[in-house]
């Protein structure tokens, strides 16, 4: 019998009944060692084993691994599930950044089973992201898996989507991705735009101050959002799990700052490989 899974009153009731029936049992502890039990006239002896490894079970399926995480909502639709191709095994690693920077959709070296929704900026940057993993060893990546509340069953009302799940390490990995501009690059790009439609040098200062205030507006406004998906991700993901978040410019400072209370690790677009190789393979 497997002690986890359970409360400790619910593991010691369990190891009091093996003890009593004389039946072994083991502990998995959250570092991969295994605690074995061997019942012998209603006593129970302990044996320290080896940590097992944290691969062993890489290849179950994670979907079905999510839907043991799930509390409160059930699988919508599965989403895209991804794996390399003959193509994507032969690109060479190094190649990897100098085609993201150049935009490159990486749908061609991956074999996609499934539909996916409706198409969206951010798909090229979920694409790549699954790629990169996909050559860091993952065995198989689930992208768009749409969730329900499994309080209304049988109603199309959807609770979110996950852009990326897969199984690494013994442990269910979720990935949010989102390649949108910062506010202070939109603004950015609003001055440029001034500046080529007009004859000006300078931007007048009242132009100057409203920019900021369209700056300081769209902060906020994506802040709630952000908040949202950042949550949703670590909250899914568990205290045994893994949430990642991958983004085009960095977090600002209460995203980060919230991102850190969770335990949300955020990687940045041009950093994407190596980051994920240190966070895949840490030893």
């Amino acid at each position: 019998m497997n002690l986890t899974g359970g409360d400790k009153l619910m593991a010691v009731a369990a190891s009091e009944w093996c003890r009593r029936a004389e039946v072994s049992c083991f502990y998995l502890a959250r570092d991969f060692r295994i605690f074995q039990f061997q019942a012998k006239s209603t006593e129970l002896s302990a044996k320290l084993e080896e940590r097992i490894d944290p691969h062993l079970a890489k290849l179950l399926d994670p979907l079905r691994l999510l839907e043991c995480h799930l509390a409160s909502a059930d699988i919508a639709a599965p989403g895209q599930r991804l794996s390399l191709n003959e193509k994507g095994r032969r690109l060479p690693d190094q190649e990897f950044q100098h085609l993201l920077k150049k935009d490159h959709d990486f749908t061609k070296c991956l074999h996609v089973d499934g539909q996916s929704a409706e198409r969206r900026a951010g798909d090229k940057l979920e694409v790549a992201v699954a790629f990169a993993l996909l050559k860091l060893d993952v065995p198989v990546v689930q992208r768009g898996v749409c969730l329900a509340p499994r309080v209304l069953p049988g109603t199309r009302l959807e609770e979110g989507e996950l852009d990326l799940v897969f199984n690494w390490s013994g442990k269910l990995w979720l990935v949010d991705c989102k390649d949108r501009l910062s506010a202070e690059d939109r603004v950015e790009k609003l001055r440029a735009a001034i500046f080529r439609q007009t004859n000006i040098s300078i931007i007048p200062q009242e132009v100057e101050e409203r920019m900021r205030e369209i700056s300081s507006l769209l902060r906020e406004s994506e802040l709630k959002p952000l908040k949202e998906d950042l949550f949703m991700a670590s909250e899914i993901a568990g205290l045994l799990g893994k949430a990642l978040c991958v983004r085009r410019a960095q977090l600002p400072p209460q995203a980060r700052q919230f991102a850190t209370s969770r335990r949300l690790k955020v990687i940045l677009k041009e950093d994407l490989l190596p980051k994920l190789r240190a966070e895949l393979h840490p030893d």
